[in-house]
């Protein structure tokens, strides 16, 4: 298969005076527009080996260029009014399904990957702690991956599953938010204030890897269990933590159907992210947290549902305990207990 794609986005600001007149603001995003053009061509190829091996492989090859446009640059005394970022990515995959016996597969797989920098990481201007603003890196390339994942599938007599899998990733070229320096300044006014300079660079290495584990458990027709974890890891190529990179979680949903009728009991939780395992550069906003980092928590729920002629009408209890938490990274309080009542039709 072959595509192509192309994306523009504009960014406008003011101010606005108690009398209602507007004034000049900077921008967020470049204030001459961008346009992004991706064109890609791909295939896939799966192979039948024998009775119990089946091979899949594929390719893909990617062209992005990304143009922004700077009109002011005397604000920030940019050394540049444009940014163009031209990237093309080759990356390929394989993946080898093995099935021991009728109740047992082997997956494992290797591939390529890249990630392209977008608007977000090379042109944006903005400060979220009054101590440091990010400014554009036109320089930045696109980030490679070498990943390999290891997985089984166990089925037991016929009414459970269990699985778990095993991924890592090396990114090279990796994107992350240092700190930097514009026309030889480590810091900038910016809203009046004098603010240290933080850019997104490419760092040399960054390392990813964890697991996820999944159950499931059927003891009549019409009970069901289901279960999930996953942890993950990431560092720098200096062992320093690596943003985005979300604590401990998982779930727990058991669900009983009687004819029309279901009802669902489900717990989600999140295990604690200190805050030595948050990111320098502050992208994990560990501001939003406790002294501690982000505390573990947990939440239940309860949902009741009946399916008549083409609607489906349903009743839920989220958060039953009422756990004030916050999810990982995120500024904002989860909602509290709620209640949910809901109608679904079809005409």
């Amino acid at each position: 298969g072959l595509g192509a794609r192309r994306q523009t986005v504009s960014s406008t600001a003011y101010r606005t005076a108690e009398s209602g007149d507007r004034f000049y603001n900077t921008t967020r995003y470049p204030d001459g527009g961008t346009s992004v053009s991706d064109l890609f061509l791909y295939s896939k190829t799966q192979l039948n080996l024998s009775k119990k091996i089946t091979l899949s492989s594929g390719a893909r090859f990617n062209y992005n260029n990304l143009i922004s446009t700077f009109l002011d640059t005397q604000t920030y005394n940019f050394p540049f009014s444009t940014i163009q970022n031209k990237t093309s990515s080759f990356v390929t995959s394989i993946l080898v399904n093995y099935r021991f016996t009728n109740f047992m597969t082997l997956k494992t797989s290797f591939y390529t990957g890249f990630r392209n920098p977008n608007l977000d990481d090379l042109g944006k201007v903005f400060s979220k702690n009054d101590n440091y603003v990010v400014v554009p890196n036109p320089k930045l390339t696109a980030e490679k991956s070498n990943n390999v994942e290891l997985g089984i599938d166990i089925m037991l007599k016929e009414k459970s599953n269990f699985s778990i899998q095993y991924f890592n990733t090396i990114i090279k070229n990796a994107i992350s938010r240092e700190s930097g320096t514009l026309n030889g300044e480590d810091s900038i006014l910016y809203d009046g204030e004098m603010m240290q300079i933080q850019m997104n660079k490419n760092i040399e290495k960054a390392y990813i890897y964890g697991f996820n584990i999944n159950y499931s458990y059927t003891p009549i027709s019409n009970l069901f269990f289901t279960s999930g974890l996953n942890y993950i890891k990431g560092t720098t190529i200096n062992g320093s933590p690596l943003s985005h990179i979300s604590p401990i979680n998982g779930h727990a949903n058991i669900r009983y159907s009687y004819n029309k009728q279901k009802i669902s009991f489900e717990t989600r939780f999140a295990g604690q992210k200190r805050k030595e395992d948050y990111d320098l550069a502050g992208v994990d906003n560990l501001e939003e947290a406790t002294g501690d980092g982000t505390p573990s928590w947990y939440t239940l729920n309860l949902c009741y549902s009946y399916l008549f002629s083409k609607s489906k009408f349903s009743i839920s209890c989220e958060n039953i305990l009422d756990s004030h938490y916050k999810t990982f990274a995120s500024a904002i309080s989860s909602s509290g207990r709620n209640f949910i009542i809901s109608l679904q039709t079809k005409f």
